[in-house]
């Protein structure tokens, strides 16, 4: 008769009952790397889960291809193991402008390479090759402040993770320090506090360089910008 309760409890809550090791959510195709490639490396050798959420496809005007920059994430976080990616297809450069009104149409490029004009979110390499929003409500969100949250609300409260890996609200890309917002916001929404680690991939004119020579990997990284200098001031991936 418990085994028969437990197995009612976990139809009853379906995926609600499972959990994601650790949730890194970058703003743009490559923001996932640069903020965590070794925690997800660390994880995935240490046989926890892990997942991804790309806010926007990288797809700043015409000049970059978002179809391509998917496609290279997918294929860079392959290599750590990690495949459960899902991106939300909203607008690159535009997310600290998003409010309750649709913003005006940004050109982009098609699938096709083509130069044109979109409204709403769009995404390739997700799981059905759909945004998140599509795959949810069967249509495009469209690119406002409301759309962006309830996408990452239904995320988070599907994947529930232990612990989440974003952009720190210092960063100064507009579009990391807007990714903060959001994501603490959803959080607020579902009463859920997961572990939360922020990380900085912007900061000022140069950092990670010292704006005399190029960041050299196999060099120690220079001093943390402030204020994570002051609090944090031997803390390194």
């Amino acid at each position: 008769m418990g085994m028969l309760r437990l197995a009612l409890a976990f139809l009853l809550t379906g995926c609600a009952a499972h959990r994601v090791d650790l949730l890194v959510i970058a703003p743009h195709p490559d923001d996932e790397a640069l903020l965590a490639a070794g925690a997800m490396a660390k994880a995935r050798a240490a046989g926890k889960s892990v997942s991804v959420i790309v806010v926007t496809n990288g797809d700043f005007t015409c000049e970059r291809d978002g179809y391509l920059r998917e496609a290279e994430s997918v294929r860079a976080l392959a290599k750590l193991d990690v495949k459960d990616v899902h991106f939300l297809g909203y607008p690159d450069g535009a997310l600290a402008r998003m409010g309750h009104q649709p913003l005006d149409p940004i050109e982009h490029r098609d699938a096709n390479g083509e130069c044109t004009a979109r409204t709403g979110t769009y995404a390739d390499r997700s799981e059905g090759r759909l945004d998140e929003h599509t795959a949810r409500t069967g249509q495009p969100g469209e690119w406002t402040s409301d759309s962006l949250l309830g996408d990452l609300e239904a995320l988070l409260d599907r994947l529930r993770p232990r612990t989440i890996v974003l952009p720190h609200f210092i960063d100064d890309h507009p579009d990391h320090a807007a990714t903060y917002r959001y994501v603490r916001r959803a959080l607020e929404n579902l009463h859920r506090e997961p572990e939360v680690l922020r990380g900085v991939v912007h900061s000022g004119a140069c950092w990670p360089s010292d704006c005399k020579t190029f960041l050299n990997l196999l060099q120690p990284m220079p001093p943390l910008p402030r204020p994570l200098g002051g609090y944090a001031p031997t803390s390194r991936e």
